[in-house]
């Protein structure tokens, strides 16, 4: 029987699993711990594609995701969600089935749902992209993300070509998204930063590197991604951390925003490795409940109209936070 999801594995496949390993791709890493922890989100979120593209039935789908270890749970779901997406971009009539899936079983990952959508945009025809957007809601601030699917389309596009995103570190064109294209390039750097720390292994002395090679007019966004990472996935201890905020310089309240963006989705999921708890303390200076009300506080709406996004308006009261940023200790 041809179903949406089965012309979606046909016209849309996704990459295999020997196509996501760091030597296939000739990332400069050496295999260790911490590389092998950023190696496995790719094995994450490949399986939740596979149940989201190959199991019909939510209620299984979700029962699958659930055997997932929970350090890579939440990616996972961000990877049943970007093939769910592609179930309603091919439907003759829009499903809803991300957007049901994300309001029920999904809804504690939902911090990642727009990531999932971000995976699939290079991947189907630009002019589908807003017109297939989800439209996630299930709580207040995750109204305010849908910058991260061009997050996570930059992701997606530094990964598979790190040349050019990374090393040769090509500009995003302006593109239709949100009523603000003037902002794509800017959300796409911050998914630029996020893969950089997976080209790299998380090897935070040579991200660091890298991300100071940046014009100065992108560094922050960089620098934000950079932050993303290190607190969701870890791999630097409380020195190395140090040495980051110290690396980042004038960047280091934008290296906290990342930061703050993933204590926030660790702990709306109901699982905080050692490894947040510690950036939280480290790089943002708080426990994981002050700093995950801070993301919450960030998102009341504007007492008048802003002129910026309401996603950089929300980074951007994150950012005021950090204002002072020094090297954090405890």
């Amino acid at each position: 029987m041809v179903t949406a999801l089965s012309i979606a594995r046909r016209l849309v496949p996704a990459p295999k699993m020997n196509d996501m390993k760091f030597v296939t791709r000739g990332f400069p890493v050496s295999a260790n711990e911490v590389s092998r922890r950023y190696e496995g989100v790719s094995r994450a979120v490949l399986e939740g594609f596979e149940y989201g593209a190959d199991i019909a039935d939510p209620d299984e789908v979700a029962r699958r995701l659930e055997w997932v270890d929970p350090f890579y749970r939440s990616l996972a779901y961000e990877g049943a969600i970007a093939a769910m997406t592609l179930r309603d971009l091919l439907s003759p009539r829009r499903t809803g089935y991300a957007e049901n899936f994300v309001r029920g079983h999904g809804e504690p990952h939902s911090l990642m749902a727009y990531v999932g959508f971000g995976l699939v945009m290079s991947r189907v025809p630009r002019f589908t992209w807003q017109r297939f957007l989800p439209r996630f809601d299930s709580n207040p601030l995750v109204g305010y993300l849908s910058w991260l699917a061009v997050d996570g389309y930059a992701f997606d596009r530094a990964f598979f070509d790190p040349q050019t995103w990374i090393i040769e570190r090509r500009r995003a064109p302006r593109r239709r998204w949100e009523g603000a294209p003037e902002y794509f390039p800017r959300a796409f750097d911050q998914g630029i930063g996020r893969a950089m720390s997976f080209y790299h292994g998380g090897d935070f002395e040579a991200i660091a590197s890298t991300a100071n090679t940046f014009e100065d007019d992108r560094r922050g966004d960089v620098w934000s991604g950079v932050g993303a990472a290190a607190a969701y996935l870890g791999g630097p201890s409380h020195a190395e951390l140090e040495k980051l905020i110290q690396a980042a310089g004038a960047y280091a309240p934008d290296l906290a925003v990342g930061a703050v963006m993933a204590v926030k989705a660790r702990d709306y999921a109901g699982y905080v490795p050692d490894n947040t708890d510690l950036a939280a303390r480290v790089v943002c200076g708080g426990t994981v409940a002050e700093i995950s009300a801070l993301a919450d506080a960030a998102a009341e709406p504007p007492d008048e109209p802003a002129d910026m996004p309401d996603y950089e308006l929300w980074r951007t009261r994150i950012r005021a936070r950090f204002a002072d940023v020094t090297v954090r200790q405890g």
